[in-house]
């Protein structure tokens, strides 16, 4: 039946799926009314009803122009659908104008019109054809069309004829039955196909949500350590930059007026200062600035273990002088891909640091671990040196120009230096650390830059 339907589909003009519908519903109606006329046909030789005979080849021939006249595009489905629901009804009046007017066998067929119409039209010519249906009672039961018609042409009811239209009309009705209910279930699987679309359709966006929402959140993580960056920044411009300019301007009002050899000499040396001072800061901000340039500087593939090691030789003196112990755990094949420069200063200074902090007359121990999983490498450098109270002050253990023990040299911008260049790398740095009982950095980088 199905090929049959696209068979006879238009084939002139680009259908909409509601028009596609209408045409395929009035297909079937078509092709089951012709086999109804074949069927009926050759039932007339049995009962004997003549007009009948010429009224379902009349029939057949109309079908199946129609359906041909649908198929090449010659009527329109509006058309050949108001056609077809008017064929039906002079069918039918034929058929009871020479069976000697409506009987109870005939009845159902007129109430069928109105079924036909609002499958293939509207609601507003089903009413239409109800009224029709309804005149056309009216009309044969106040006339008797023995006195309009020739005896001979009028068949006389039957057992046979009433038995054959019941038939029919079972037929029909099956036939509509049928085609409603494969509508319905194709509507139905149409829906369910069009849940499990809308379905996928949510759950992509929900997962699209859960990602943005992801993004944002670093996003907003970065957009809040730019501005803490950029906080310390402007404590470099309004402190450690300003304090040598404001020296170097104040030597220099000195310098403009009436001095000594020995006061030229001083002031000489004190500008010198100065401007070393503020050459030192300048260099500060470029190393700061060249990291977060640099975020996406060119990757190398580095052996942990062995550059670990390299940057321990260049940390030799240091180590022998202090008598350092440093013991490493870790895996020999254990690899890592990052921006070298930034890995070794990470290693440098948290090594250096662990040997500058050391206990008076106590040999610093400073171990060194690496573990790696499929996203990060966690590196653990701890040391038994004097410790720092994380209570007091953890909230700036990271801050440009912190410093936490009195007495060391240092500018304050080692921790810092590892904070960026971690987070450069897709990492972070985290302390724990009580005052007397030494310090243990962790240190995790992404595997996946």
């Amino acid at each position: 039946m199905r090929r049959l339907e696209s068979y006879f589909l238009p084939k002139t003009v680009d259908l909409s799926p509601a028009s596609e519908r209408t045409a395929r519903l009035l297909i079937r109606f078509d092709l089951i009314s012709a086999a109804f006329a074949v069927g009926y046909f050759f039932n007339t030789f049995i009962t004997g009803f003549i007009v009948s005979r010429y009224t379902m080849v009349s029939a057949f021939a109309l079908f199946t122009t129609f359906a041909f006249a649908l198929k090449y595009g010659v009527l329109s489905i509006r058309v050949c659908a108001n056609l077809f629901t008017v064929t039906c009804w002079i069918v039918m009046f034929v058929l009871a104008l020479f069976s000697g007017g409506i009987k109870s066998s005939i009845l159902p067929w007129i109430t069928l019109i109105p079924v036909v119409a609002i499958a293939l039209s509207n609601g507003k010519v089903a009413l239409l054809w109800a009224g029709v249906g309804l005149l056309t009672v009216v009309f044969f039961f106040n006339a008797d069309v023995a006195n309009y018609l020739p005896a001979h042409l009028i068949m006389q009811t039957n057992d046979i004829l009433i038995a054959s239209v019941h038939v029919g009309l079972q037929f029909i009705i099956l036939s509509i039955f049928y085609i409603f209910e494969r509508q319905q279930s194709n509507l139905i699987m149409q829906l369910e196909d069009a849940r499990n679309i809308i379905q996928q359709q949510n759950d992509q966006l929900q997962t699209k949500n859960e990602y943005l929402e992801e993004e944002i959140s670093k996003r907003t993580g970065q957009l809040v350590s730019y501005n803490q960056q950029l906080e310390q920044f402007a404590f470099m411009a309004s402190h450690n930059l300003r304090a040598p300019i404001a020296r170097l301007i104040g030597l220099g009002n000195i310098f403009s007026k009436n001095r000594g050899a020995d006061d030229e000499e001083f002031i000489r040396l004190r500008m010198l200062e100065a401007t070393r001072e503020l050459d030192q800061v300048v260099r500060d901000m470029n190393i700061i600035l060249d990291v977060q340039k640099n975020r996406a500087a060119s990757l190398s593939a580095v052996d942990v273990g062995k550059e670990i090691e390299n940057v321990l030789l260049t940390l030799k003196r240091e180590i022998e002088a202090t008598g350092s112990d440093i013991r490493m755990a870790i895996n020999a094949d254990l690899t890592l891909n990052c921006i070298k420069p930034y890995f070794q200063n990470i290693i440098y200074n948290l090594v250096s640091n662990a040997m500058k902090y050391r206990k008076p007359d106590i040999s610093p121990v400073i171990t060194i671990d690496a573990s790696s999983t499929d996203s990060m490498l966690e590196i653990r450098i701890a040391d038994n040196g004097l410790g720092i109270d994380l209570a007091k002050s953890g909230d700036k253990m990271f801050n440009l120009y912190s410093r936490f023990h009195e007495g060391f040299d240092g500018k304050g911008i080692g921790l810092y230096m590892v904070k960026i260049q971690s987070e450069a790398m897709g990492g972070s740095v985290e302390v724990s650390s009580s005052p007397g009982k030494g310090s243990a950095f962790i240190v995790r980088l992404s595997r996946n830059l």
